[in-house]
């Protein structure tokens, strides 16, 4: 494995201290002027993002949508705070979520908006997470007007993954994860145990991103694994199949709401299903198609994927049947192209020969239409795969990227192959392979635009070897370059891209042969 060296790290052209810009700074928190200050839960659309956190390097800040030529409040700690406005103003109900350490005075231009350079100093033992807030003067019926959510940005030496202090109370690989209103990161589901051989739990965790602690989270309904997640256009998230405590593939499917902070059963499935594909499509209605059907052996995993699709209705709460997709595909890949229309392709499969199951990967291609509610067959991919990336690219087309290929029946071997499918000409490409065969790889868009493949696996689907091989794709060549590697090799890990431009990777498998791990690791950039 080639170890990919760290990524440059970032720069702001004219820094020149810890603060600089038009800005007056004020410091300390026991003047008259700070407990003026004693503000704020998110409110309205004042938004504060961060770039950066290298010991040495610039934090790059941004203050945005707020009320033109506004005057600004920043406040800065390295810790959350809950003090109310209520001791300026009885009428405010609202929070200020960090603790009033550090305070900039500016004013908002034109346009609603702020920016400022903060300079990490330069010391390796530095680590820790500025957290910061911002808030505005003076609002029509209150003291406060517009308030922001809270930002966080670690901070520590950056270009290299580092393990994390916390762990999660469980091992789990196969997770999902969902950001929550104020900035905190639930972790939901996922198992312990090997990649094929889940024990999922039903358990969820919140992490907070400034105190990089984890404490117990809502109970889903269902423990499960291998499932999907799926964003509706009210904010709420679909969760659909996925194996439950004994590996086995379940219909059951659930809600989480945000806003309440909990799970609830919604309606089932006519069909069970672990590692599907979900797609949003464009009217909200979310398209499950395919999947493993039974996950008590090896051989019963790659025989038993499903030709089937079923779409729910969040409106009404229900499930109706789809059309059969050409061919039965389990661990494939889905992409909405944009245009009413989803490619689907690859994929564990099987054909009957002689009343034999005989498992394949499929490198056949199909065309969901959201209008007129059919498959069509489009042209193969050069490479039959499965466990593969996929990616959405700002042209328009769909990147295919690693996965296994081969003979699934003797468990496949690990391609760095790579291709795109052009929506326009109905038509594959190659594209240029990445550096390391790898399959299950996590591609992320991370806060500053920059698209990585994390980690993956490669060995075979029997005995797969947990790698940390990760690399950064240039969307508009399709060219892969050097990234940082992980720490500890992981396959089917939980990537977390953070605000501030930097990552975390939760859990994952780290042995060919066992146990998912509950440790995090970080990159800063």
């Amino acid at each position: 494995m080639n170890a990919p060296s760290a990524q440059p790290q970032r720069t702001a052209p004219h820094a020149t201290g810890a603060y600089r810009g038009s800005a007056t700074l004020l410091q300390g928190a026991t003047t008259a002027f700070t407990l003026l200050l004693a503000a704020s839960m998110p409110a309205q659309n004042l938004a504060v993002s961060t770039c950066g956190g290298a010991v040495g390097q610039n934090v790059d800040i941004s203050v945005t949508d707020g009320q033109p030529n506004a005057v600004l409040l920043r406040v800065l700690s390295l810790q959350r705070a809950q003090i109310p406005l209520a001791l300026i103003d009885p009428s405010d109900p609202r929070m200020l979520g960090v603790s009033p350490d550090l305070i900039e005075l500016a004013v908002l231009d034109g346009a609603g908006s702020h920016t400022a350079t903060l300079t990490i100093p330069n010391n390796p033992a530095l680590s820790g997470t500025l957290a910061q807030q911002a808030l505005t003067l003076v609002g029509v019926t209150l003291v406060f007007d517009e308030v922001s959510e809270v930002a966080a940005t670690p901070f520590g030496v950056g270009g290299i993954f580092a393990a994390e202090a916390a762990t999660m109370a469980a091992n789990r690989t196969f997770a999902t994860t969902i950001p929550l209103p104020d900035g905190h990161v639930l972790i939901v589901g996922g198992g312990s145990g090997q990649l094929l051989f889940q024990n999922a739990t039903a358990t969820t965790e919140i992490w907070d991103p400034v105190a990089r602690t984890l404490q117990s989270g809502p109970s889903m309904v269902s423990p499960r694994a291998a499932h999907t997640m799926t964003r509706l256009q009210d904010g709420r998230y679909l969760l659909v199949g996925g194996v439950n405590a004994t590996n086995i593939p379940q219909t059951s499917c659930e809600i989480f709401d945000p806003l309440t902070n909990t799970f609830t059963a919604t309606a089932s499935m006519s069909v069970v299903r672990a590692h599907h594909t979900a797609t949003l499509l464009s009217d909200g209605r979310v398209l499950i198609a395919g999947g493993i059907r039974n996950m008590l052996t090896a051989t019963l995993a790659v025989t038993s994927s499903t030709p089937t699709t079923t779409i729910y209705n969040p409106v009404t709460n229900t499930w109706s049947t789809g059309p059969n997709m050409v061919r039965p595909r389990g661990a494939h890949s889905a992409v909405h192209l944009g245009n009413g229309t989803v490619l689907i392709c690859g994929g564990i499969s099987h054909i009957s020969f002689f009343g034999m199951l005989s498992p394949n990967l499929q490198a056949r291609a199909e065309i969901f239409n959201e209008a007129s509610n059919t498959f069509s067959a489009a042209p193969n991919m050069a490479t039959q795969r499965a466990l593969a990336g996929a990616f959405l690219l700002p042209n328009g087309r769909a990147l295919l990227i690693g996965g296994m290929t081969g003979n699934v029946a003797a468990g496949g071997v690990p391609t760095a192959l790579c291709e795109t499918y052009n929506p326009t000409t109905n038509s594959w490409a190659t594209s240029p392979p990445r550096s390391t065969p790898l399959a299950v790889p996590q591609i992320v868009t991370l806060a500053d635009g920059a698209v990585v493949s994390f980690s993956g696996a490669d060995g075979d689907l029997f005995a797969p070897l947990p790698n940390a091989t990760c690399e950064l794709l240039d969307p508009t060549t399709g060219a892969w370059s050097n990234f940082p590697s992980l720490s500890t090799p992981r396959a089917a890990p939980l990537v977390v891209p953070l605000p501030s431009c930097s990552v975390a990777v939760f859990g994952g498998s780290t042995t060919s042969t066992a146990i998912s791990t509950n440790t995090i690791e970080l990159l800063i950039r």
